[in-house]
């Protein structure tokens, strides 16, 4: 069975690092690239707050959501390792590489250390699909067909898998973990801080091994449009780091870089 392989695009140095390593950081959600994140859901159920009267029915799932943006933390991949568009935001222009995980392996990995606390979520793109599905869950809230603690779930994952429809050709999936604690308790995930241009941005170091159950966790490197480094060095570069059996190709966009 061809494993289903999701591609983490990254500049130079980030893939020394991640390779040297065998560290892939889980950042806040609060700091993803696209501004209206955390936003659309609780938009949608201030709208239908306003537009219905359900104020003491939606409350909840508003406050789970406003407490989420703090406890969301994401790991981003594309289906696609080779899109011009992600090249230009997150390769460097170009001159960086796009590393193809085995998401299999890396949802069961995730799963032995966190369990209930995993999430795979493919990301859905345009308020269109975002207001059909909230007014479903609504509908089956209001018809008992669900509880508020259910409808305040499904709405904490919708908020952390829809975005603008701009985006879509990102093509994203997300690990998410949830960083649920009780008060007064302390955090279930060792979570670590990291300075990045204006801000101090919480994350997870989620550390990976080059194999699991018999087959490489990074099965894929491409190497980008402006990118000179020879594939076949590539290649001995991260034998010599313990990462056998990735293939390595060089991106296929005729692209010269800005």
């Amino acid at each position: 069975m061809t494993p289903e392989i999701v591609h983490h695009y990254c500049p130079i140095e980030a893939f020394d690092s991640i390779t040297r390593n065998r560290i892939l950081w889980f950042s806040s959600a609060l700091y993803m690239n696209d501004p209206s994140e955390l936003e659309l859901v609780i938009k949608q159920l201030k709208g239908i707050q306003r537009q219905k009267g359900l104020v003491k029915e939606l409350a909840p799932a508003i406050e789970v959501l406003n407490a989420d943006r703090l406890n969301a933390l994401i790991c981003s991949f594309s289906e696609n390792g080779d899109i011009l568009g992600q090249w230009r935001a997150y390769g460097a222009d170009g001159k960086g590489y796009s590393i193809g995980f085995d998401a299999q392996a890396i949802h069961e990995l995730l799963n032995q250390r966190f369990g209930e606390l995993v999430y795979k979520l493919p990301v859905k793109y345009g308020d269109n699909r975002l207001e059909s599905y909230v007014e479903s869950e609504l509908q089956d809230l209001l018809e008992g067909q669900i509880t508020p603690q259910d409808f305040a779930f499904a709405m904490r994952l919708s908020n952390v898998l829809h975005k603008h429809a701009c985006y879509a050709e990102e093509r994203e999936l997300r690990f998410m973990l949830l960083n649920v604690k009780e008060e007064g308790q302390e955090s279930k995930l060792p979570i670590d801080y990291r300075f990045s241009k204006n801000r101090l941005i919480p994350f997870y170091p989620f550390d990976f091994p080059s194999e699991f159950k018999g087959r490489p966790l990074m099965a894929q490197v491409t190497i980008g449009p402006t990118n000179l480094t020879d594939p076949e060095v590539l290649k001995t570069y991260l034998a010599k780091l313990g990462f056998t059996g990735v293939e390595v190709k060089k991106s296929e966009l005729p692209y010269r870089g800005r």
